[in-house]
């Protein structure tokens, strides 16, 4: 009978660490380094300031039209609406610091080869400064480079405050 307790008890303590270590394990999980989920809004000042052109140059009037977001959602998917330029959807990918886009689809654009350009030419990176994410969208389908910034909130900064495009690219190498 001795026995019996004895080979119970060494159970029952076995079964006791062995949870323990599961529940241990489970609140290991780390989160990842970027968590792009959720609505990110165009900063003009600095997207206006790195480009040769102004936004209002190359989105026209419908700027103040627009939501001009980006929105990743957690099934993978993502929305990108600029201007009346863009009003795109697809799926995304993260891939370090770099989301790749596919199967995207936009009301103003029905060419397929031009929506395949676009998902082979458009770029986004995100990129940390000062404790903030920005996400780079880099779009080269104009004439120029021309490189668009958003933020998870709607920050607006005075000339003094916003990053230059260098600042904020050079501090990637940190």
């Amino acid at each position: 009978m001795k026995r019996i307790v004895n080979i119970l008890l060494i159970g029952i303590i076995a079964l006791t660490i062995t949870g323990c270590n599961e529940k241990k394990n489970q609140s290991k999980v780390e989160k990842p380094k970027y968590d792009i989920v959720g609505t990110w809004n165009i900063n003009t000042n600095v997207s206006s300031k790195e480009n040769n052109y102004s936004l209002r140059d190359l989105f026209g009037t419908c700027l103040n039209m627009s939501s001009n977001d980006l929105v990743f959602n957690e099934d993978k998917t993502f929305s990108f609406n600029v201007g009346c330029t863009y009003n795109m959807e697809g799926n995304y990918k993260l891939d370090n610091n770099i989301v790749k886009i596919s199967n995207i689809k936009d009301s103003n654009i029905t060419n397929k080869d031009t929506l395949k350009d676009i998902e082979k030419n458009m770029t986004f990176v995100i990129i940390e400064y000062n404790d903030n994410q920005f996400i780079q969208v880099h779009m080269d389908d104009f004439d120029d480079d021309v490189y668009i910034f958003f933020g998870k909130t709607k920050e607006t900064y005075d000339n003094s405050q916003v990053p230059s495009y260098d600042e904020i690219t050079n501090s990637q190498a940190k």
